[in-house]
């Protein structure tokens, strides 16, 4: 049974995609002369639009001084959003069923973490997507282990797949712009180490920002969504 917290995403495959299409319940071909793929859905805007929903009065701020040394950084412009531009291209047609599915997990997670981590690196169990069976990922992000598990519906033509992980890294330098971008505020310091193995929901991270009314606190919520960040008042 999967865990209330745990993170997973559902893909359709068919034997003849470039690899799975990305959403919380994808779709996608397998190596094979069937036809082009479906067209890959919009993307999702949610993460922006429920951060600047919570941008406005949900944090606590007082006018106390505070001796916190803030990490200091420009305000990005908008919210801080997962950057592909450096991430390995997307395996073709032809490619093996693993390698689309190994390709798959770690973009995920890189997209999870909000950073690309250039040495971020995928292993999975062999397979062809040929019959149902479970199989393992093991993915290396930010020098963190996330293993998934992989649970495959097997066809001749298509097959689908759900992959979940108990917890992902998020890297602590987009949380922290993104808490920049909140507050409008070019110091802040969130209580997490660099790259900090969270689940969906509550993080238990707590960040500061020092704005020019005093000292706003509020904790980090995530989303189910890749990329969906969200702050409330402490």
């Amino acid at each position: 049974m999967r865990s209330e917290n745990s993170t997973f995403r559902n893909v359709l495959l068919s034997l003849a995609s470039a690899g799975a299409i990305v959403t919380l319940g994808g779709c996608g071909l397998l190596p094979g002369p069937l036809g082009p793929p479906p067209e890959k859905p919009d993307s999702d805007d949610s993460s922006e639009d429920s951060s600047s929903q919570d941008s406005g009065s949900d944090d606590s701020s007082t006018d106390e001084s505070s001796s916190t040394d803030y990490r200091t950084g420009e305000i990005p412009a908008s919210m801080p959003e997962f950057d592909d531009t450096d991430f390995p291209a997307e395996p073709g047609e032809s490619a093996p069923v693993t390698e689309k599915i190994q390709w798959e997990v770690l973009h995920y997670t890189n997209e999870y973490g909000m950073k690309h981590d250039p040495d971020s690196t995928a292993k999975c169990d062999e397979t062809d997507g040929s019959i149902d069976e479970t199989i393992t990922c093991d993915v290396t992000y930010g020098g963190k282990d996330v293993e998934y598990t992989v649970d495959i519906e097997g066809g001749e033509t298509f097959f689908n797949y759900e992959y979940e992980a108990d917890r992902i890294p998020l890297s602590r330098e987009a949380v922290e712009a993104g808490y920049r971008w909140h507050t409008d505020s070019r110091g802040v310091l969130c209580d997490m180490s660099e790259y900090e193995l969270v689940s969906p929901g509550e993080t238990g991270i707590t960040c500061e920002a020092d704005t020019s009314t005093g000292v706003r606190t509020s904790t980090v919520e995530l989303g189910q969504t890749a990329g969906l960040l969200m702050f409330h008042s402490v």
